[in-house]
């Protein structure tokens, strides 16, 4: 068993998670022990697969690393969900796929009815290759619009922006997956209203079965127009606009699914926030594994190493190649619960959260949420949040949930 501390929470979130806010406190790496020993027999897993450049040994590195976690559990939790990151699609083929859910499944265990899900942001693909990682057992399929149809127009020409979507879309519609997702950045750099309707009418044009929007930060403005607040309504009252006309329905924040989707029949129940700010099925941890792979169980996150060379030092030496962990206090726990009820079906209630905090705290946040709810960006009533503005400031309310849950110390410390 591995004992050694982190000093100070030296820890770059993955992408532009809400989870950023949280400061965490420097736990030894025997926390992720601890928490892996709690799960029980039938808790659902979420395997998150994540890569490094190219390197032709990474597959065999990340079964052994399956083969590691298998020993700990000894029997015990189960695989709800297996997660190929973005980070590893350049070094993951299609036949690394097969071998890995193929561990998967003799160490853990693995059904059919599994979603394995492909995140992509390649700007090219080709059909053979897109029906080839399907054959692999991808049944779910997750692409960064946006960076596809930028990179794709920069190399390509702005006719074929939309190309590597439209292969995955026809591949994935002929297999019949079981769902299709696209998330688009809301101002990204360089990005104009103009652009940003364009990209989401195109988006619309290729149905997939949910889009999601993050943001970036808000178009514009040009030439002193509107403030950002403004821009960033504008933006998402288009998004709201042109996919309700398409047949979408919104669900929490900056989320829009078809009616036949199961977010739509649930309203965002049993949704949670991932480690990587994504909003899917709700599990007892995620198990991140390859090099800077992140996960979480319960409370404690912790991070593999991310130099490829002490990645595989580590692995060989303990079985896992954990570098360093941090555990929520008990007030950012609750916090992240009602930031993450939020995110994913639009309103939370803070009961609990402010409870945790100290009375000066807790009139903090309230005043700023008052603040909120006069700007008619959110509803704010006894104790409990609920969005009613399309383009509500959710990231600036998580990051006043998450704050004043810091521990002192941590509440001095620079942004992100």
């Amino acid at each position: 068993m591995i004992t050694r501390v982190e000093q100070k929470p030296k820890f770059a979130w993955p992408y532009a998670s809400p989870w950023r806010w949280i400061r965490g406190e420097p736990a030894p790496i025997s926390a992720v022990d601890a928490e892996i020993d709690a799960i029980r027999l039938y808790d659902p897993l979420a395997i998150r697969i994540v890569g490094a450049p190219p390197r032709k040994d990474l597959t065999a590195l990340i079964e052994r690393e399956v083969a590691g976690l298998a020993a700990r559990l000894a029997g015990r939790g189960r695989t709800a969900a297996v997660v190929v990151d973005p980070t590893a699609q350049s070094a993951i083929r299609p036949r690394d796929v097969s071998e890995i859910l193929a561990t998967i499944e003799r160490q853990l265990g693995l059904t059919d009815c599994v979603p394995v899900t492909l995140h992509s942001d390649r700007p090219t693909v080709s059909a053979g290759d897109a029906r080839a990682y399907i054959a692999a057992g991808v049944n779910r399929i997750v692409l960064v619009a946006d960076a596809i149809a930028e990179r794709s127009a920069r190399n390509s020409g702005a006719n074929a922006a939309f190309n590597a979507l439209e292969v995955w879309v026809a591949a994935a519609r002929a297999k019949g997956l079981e769902e299709i997702v696209f998330t688009i950045g809301q101002g990204d750099a360089g990005q104009s209203l103009s652009t940003f309707r364009s990209l989401v009418e195109s988006a619309a044009a290729l149905a997939p079965d949910r889009i999601d929007f993050k943001v970036v930060k808000t178009p514009g403005p040009r030439d002193g127009e509107e403030s950002e607040p403004s821009l960033r309504k504008i933006a998402a009252k288009i998004a709201q606009n042109v996919l309700r006309k398409g047949g979408y329905r919104g669900v929490g924040a900056g989320r829009y699914v078809r009616s036949h989707h199961r977010f739509a029949q649930s309203g965002g129940a049993g949704l949670a926030l991932n480690p990587y700010g994504e909003a899917d099925d709700a599990v007892t941890g995620w198990i991140g594994v390859g090099p800077g792979a992140l996960s979480q169980i319960g409370p404690v996150f912790a991070q593999n190493k991310s130099a490829p060379a002490a990645y595989t030092r580590e692995l060989a030496c303990a079985g896992a190649a954990f570098a360093s962990a941090w555990r929520m206090t008990a007030a950012e726990r609750l916090a992240a619960e009602a930031v993450s009820a939020l995110y994913c079906a639009g309103a939370a209630d803070c009961r609990a959260y402010l409870s945790a905090l100290s009375p000066a705290a807790a009139v903090s946040v309230s005043s700023e949420l008052a603040r909120l709810e006069a700007a008619d960006e959110i509803e704010w009533r006894s104790d409990k949040i609920t969005l009613i503005e399309a383009g509500a400031a959710v990231d600036e309310i998580a990051r006043r949930l998450c704050r004043q849950a810091a521990t002192p110390w941590r509440a001095l410390a620079a942004d992100p």
